[in-house]
């Protein structure tokens, strides 16, 4: 039976996606099978609906913007970008943390602002204790120098993937959802956010069941940009020479259902096909491609092929589609993703002949290192996140703005992921 979960802070109800609604099985727990996801409609009217009222009662423009203890990503290069080139009425703000021998978190604002109105908390969260820091910050704010709206901007947030509550079966395991358990610690101290690839719809279905408004935002577009304009050095008997992607040399390659849409956005607008390789996960890491017909694979066949994907840990999934492009014909494979994670054994698997070139961006700090440098290249996100916060500042609509709306990794009418 589906349960509609009413949104305990607004009037209207949430609406789901069909057949991504929360069930409740027959002894009333809460099952996720799948990642729950609400409608664009319903989540820019939840957006909207919180700018609307925060701008009643607050000067969203009389802000400060802190930056979380920065992490060796795009959150320290766009603070040290802020210490020369402010955004919003304060000098921008950090935390300095101290932890003690009993693992005590203590936290200190660094230059803060009691007469902002409204904090934009910039952070990158690498995992739990991450949160708890964007939470105290934000409650500093708000409960001892009276700020009146906090948003957050989100270049990365952890545990994305812990979106369900079942086996691989089917059947329902005792154990927390963990976004749903993550965005519920801050919902009542953060107004609204955004955060860059999200991985799941989850995330952000679960924070509107919270009350709390998210902008799922995806820079594909930035990540497609920085592949193109380099070309593609190609070796063959007569040497080495460098092709320019377009409509008659190139595909774009649809990873899986969750960067579908992103992909289909990056066809039409730069005038390149695509070609989808939904994956199937046999078991933990297996996947397994569908076939492709024959008009498929004749796209696919002496050209370039160019995949963006949102994270990149063993790069197990990339290995497999660049042995199916392989297949295919394909004469290289070029790579961009968004969450540099790189655990181990990635190197290895980068290191296949199909890859071309790799493309990783800024967005966390990685857990490994980025080698392999005759592959990689790394682009920062340093500018994007900026505009992000001055976005913040005027209470931007994401959905509507013709700036950003494209970035808004939902499903508007009458588009397709597949």
């Amino acid at each position: 039976m589906v349960d509609r979960v009413e949104n305990r802070y607004n009037a209207q109800p949430l609406e789901f996606v069909q057949g991504r609604e929360p069930m409740r099985d027959s002894q009333g727990r809460l099952v996720v099978g799948r990642a729950v996801e609400i409608t664009w409609g319903c989540a820019e009217r939840m957006w909207q609906e919180r700018i609307s009222c925060l701008k009643q009662h607050v000067d969203l423009t009389n802000a400060q913007v802190l930056v979380l203890q920065p992490h060796l990503d795009v959150t320290r290069d766009l603070y040290t970008d802020l210490t020369q080139n402010p955004l919003g009425s304060h000098p921008v703000a950090t935390t300095a943390d101290q932890e003690f021998s009993d693992n005590e978190l203590d936290i200190n604002v660094v230059r803060e602002a009691a007469g902002a109105e409204h904090v934009v908390i910039v952070a990158s969260i690498l995992d739990e204790r991450d949160l708890v820091r964007v939470g105290r910050v934000a409650n500093h704010y708000k409960s001892v120098l009276n700020a009146g709206a906090v948003s957050a901007v989100l270049s990365f947030m952890a545990a994305t993937r812990q979106d369900k509550n079942v086996d691989k079966n089917g059947n329902y395991v005792s154990k927390p959802i963990n976004i749903w358990g993550d965005l519920r610690m801050i919902s009542g101290v953060v107004d609204f956010m955004s955060v860059l690839e999200t991985h799941s719809s989850g995330t952000q279905a679960f924070a509107a069941m919270c009350g709390l408004p998210v902008a799922p935002l995806s820079p594909w577009a930035t990540c497609f940009e920085q592949m193109f304009k380099d070309g593609v050095q190609i070796k063959d008997q007569d040497g080495g020479h460098v092709i320019w992607p377009n409509s008659e040399n190139a595909v774009i390659i649809r990873p899986d259902k969750g960067r579908n849409t992103a992909a289909r956005r990056a066809e039409r607008l730069f005038g390149i096909p695509g070609v989808a390789l939904n994956k199937v996960r046999i078991s933990g890491q297996t996947v397994e491609y569908y076939d492709l017909s024959v008009e498929e694979q004749k796209l696919i066949d002496g050209r370039l092929a160019y995949c963006y994907d949102d994270e990149g840990a063993t790069f197990g999934t990339l290995e497999k589609i660049g042995l199916a492009l392989s297949r295919y014909g394909a004469k290289c494979l070029i790579a961009g993703v968004m969450h540099a994670k790189l655990t181990n054994g990635w190197d290895n698997k980068a290191r296949s002949e199909m890859f071309n070139r790799i493309y990783l961006s800024n967005s966390r700090e990685p857990i490994g290192t980025a080698s392999l440098s005759d592959k990689i290249r790394m682009f920062t996100l340093t500018p994007l996140l900026r505009d992000l916060v001055s976005a913040h500042l005027v209470g931007c609509n994401y959905w509507q703005d013709p700036k950003y709306r494209p970035m808004v990794l939902q499903l508007c009418d009458g588009e397709v992921d597949c």
